[in-house]
Formats: C-alpha cells, structure tokens, sequence
C-alpha cells in the first residue's frame, strides 16, 4: 500500500493536522506556534522544559499579542520536532503561497519502476477527481481528491530524483603539467653565454687580429720566415 500524504494541514481522515480543527494554511505563523505550545502534551510549560527554556519565556513568545518576546527559528524548529507539529511550516508555507509536499520515502533505484508507480499515482488522482466530478465534489471527495493529488506529486518527484541520478557527468580535463619558466633574465644569460668561445672572449674579427699579432711576435717564427728568405 502506499503512503499518502497530507496537503494544507488536511490528514487522510479528514482532520486537521497541528491545530485543532483549523487548517494551518489559514493561520498566520505566529498563531500556529501558539496552538503548537498549547496543544503540547502537559501545555507550554512542558514544551518548554524539553526545549530547555523557561516556560513563561515560551508562554510570551507565542503570544501573539506580545511585542517584546520574539521567538526565534530555532526555537520555532525545536517546537516542531519535539511536538511532531508542522503548523508552523505550513502556515509560513502558505503565507509565501506555498502548499507543503511531504516526501515519500523511495522503495526502489530503479527509475522504470519508478516511473510505474509514478504514472499509478497519477490514474489514482484522475479516478478521484473523476469521482468528484460525477457524484458531487463533497468534503470527503475533495479531500480524497487532495491526496492523491500529493501522492502523485511525491512519486513524480521521486522519478526526477531518479532521473537526475542517471545523468552522466562530463569527464574532467586532465591538465598537463608545465615547464618551469626560468624567466626573461635567465634566457638573457643563457643566449649571451652560448656565444661566447672557450677563452671567455667572444670569436670575431677583432680575436683574430689578436691572434694574428701574437703569431708576429713569436720569435720561432719569425726564425723560421728569415730563413726561408735565403
């Protein structure tokens, strides 16, 4: 059997959720945390003893004629949770011009059987608002009709979560590394020093005529040269 959920505070049977016998929707969020604390088992001061606070602190901020004690969004959160309450969510819900979705907890990964389920939900909705449409849209039918509307919103969602998973995800590029730069002066140096001959000096005309002069000036060959001249 699946789960149904409620919308507006509406439950399956018919009542009320949170507040007595008034729709949360309808109220404003302040009111909502005062039914909340006051229909707290053992009233607000047992509510507040579990939230740790002090019951008359509690009692002035869910008053909603009270100006000076404001209660906060962790302490409204604390409230429902601990009351099993979602007045106040629906209210503030409702005050932004939302309806509330409960989830439906997902019995399968598999989004074809999913989708199933999705498109049964769906046929439930049309055979109750069919119903509604040709009997008369009762209390009883438009609530039923409520419902199954939820019902069929939760599975939908619960296909697009599906959906969503099998998406493949686009690969990451794998960047390749860089060579350290040795910087501009580096370069510099390295040009200047590959052009440089073994003797340190730069090779040119001007080393050549050195060369040539040095040769002048040794005495074997200048020897040598005078002897050839006979």
């Amino acid at each position: 059997m699946r789960a149904s959920v409620a919308l507006r505070g509406i439950s399956e049977n018919g009542e009320s959720i949170g507040a007595g016998n008034i729709d949360p929707a309808t109220m404003a969020p302040l009111d909502a945390a005062y039914h909340t604390a006051h229909q707290y088992k053992g009233g607000v001061h047992a509510l507040a003893l579990s939230m740790g606070v002090s019951g008359n602190v509690l009692q002035n901020k869910v008053n909603p004629n009270n100006t000076t004690h404001h209660l906060t969004l962790a302490e409204a959160v604390a409230m429902m949770d601990l009351a099993d309450n979602d007045a106040i969510l629906m209210s503030m819900a409702a005050h932004r011009g939302y309806d509330l979705m409960q989830t439906i907890p997902v019995n399968t990964g598999n989004p074809v059987s999913l989708y199933w389920q999705a498109a049964a939900a769906q046929a439930d909705f049309m055979q109750a608002a069919s119903d509604a449409l040709e009997h008369g849209a009762t209390t009883n039918a438009l609530r039923n009709a409520r419902n199954r509307a939820v019902d069929a919103m939760a599975h939908m969602n619960n296909l697009l979560a599906a959906l969503a998973a099998t998406v493949p995800t686009a690969p990451k590029e794998v960047q390749q590394p860089r060579p350290p730069s040795m910087g501009k002066g580096h370069e510099m140096t390295q040009r200047n020093t590959s052009t440089r001959s073994p003797h340190g000096a730069t090779p040119g005309f001007g080393s050549f005529r050195k060369e040539r002069r040095e040769g002048n000036s040794n005495p074997s060959r200048r020897v040598d040269s005078e002897a050839g001249s006979y």
